[in-house]
C-alpha cells in the first residue's frame, strides 16, 4: 500500500472513493469563499496525496500486545461479524486472514509494535436497526489514543453558513464520511450552488 500511495496518492487506496483532482478543485474554491481555512485545506490536500499521519507518533507505540474482545461483542457476535464483513467488502478494513502463529510471527518480525485491540458492541442509534449492534474499538487499551496528538485534527461546522436544499445541512447530508465535516460541508455547498 505504501508504494501505491507513493506512486498514485492516498486516494488510489482501495475503499477511497475521493477523486483527488475534483475534490481539490472544490476544496480550493471553498477556501476562496471562506468555508475552509487555508491551513486546513493544505493539511487535507497533502493528506489525500501523501497519506494522513493523523497525529500518531508511532515511536510511542511499544511492544506487541493482544487483548480479548469484550463480553458485549461476544454476545452480539452475529451483528459485529456482519458489520466487520461489510467494512471488508467495502475495502474499509483489510482482512489479514485468520490469526495464526505464522501471521503473528510475521507481524512481530516486520513491525516493532502491534496490537490486537479489544472490540465491544453497542446498540445502533437508528430506530430501524434497534436490534442491531455496531462494533466499537478500544484504543485506550491499544495505546493508540496515548500516541495520538489531536491538536491539529480538531474541526467544527458553522451551520449558519451552510444551506442545503433550503435547510441547514446536517452531517447526515454529507457524502464523504472519511473527512472532517467542515471539508464535507464545503464540498456539498459547492455542489448545492451549481
Amino acid at each position: 500500500m505504501k508504494s501505491l500511495v507513493e506512486a498514485e496518492g492516498a486516494c488510489a487506496l482501495p475503499g477511497c472513493t475521493i477523486k483527488y483532482g475534483s475534490f481539490t478543485q472544490v476544496l480550493w474554491s471553498a477556501v476562496q469563499r471562506g468555508f475552509v481555512r487555508h491551513d486546513d485545506a493544505t493539511f487535507v490536500a497533502d493528506g489525500l496525496r501523501n497519506g494522513f499521519k493523523l497525529g500518531v507518533d508511532t515511536t510511542k507505540m511499544h511492544g506487541h500486545r493482544q487483548f480479548n474482545n469484550y463480553k458485549s461483542s461476544i454476545e452480539a457476535a452475529a451483528s459485529v461479524s456482519r458489520a466487520v464483513q461489510e467494512r471488508v467488502d467495502n475495502d474499509k478494513t483489510v482482512d489479514l486472514g485468520p490469526s495464526t502463529p505464522g501471521l503473528e510471527q510475521a507481524i512481530r518480525k516486520h513491525f516493532v509494535a502491534s496490537c490486537i485491540f479489544p472490540m465491544g458492541a453497542v446498540g445502533k442509534s437508528v430506530e430501524e436497526y434497534a436490534n442491531e449492534k455496531r462494533p466499537t474499538d478500544d484504543h485506550t487499551r491499544s495505546g493508540l489514543n496515548a500516541a495520538t496528538d489531536m491538536r491539529g485534527l480538531r474541526y467544527g461546522l458553522n451551520t449558519e453558513q451552510l444551506q442545503y436544499s433550503g435547510d441547514v445541512m446536517s452531517h447526515r447530508a454529507c457524502r464523504a464520511p472519511a473527512l472532517p465535516r467542515q471539508f464535507q460541508a464545503a464540498h456539498e455547498c459547492e455542489h448545492a450552488d451549481n
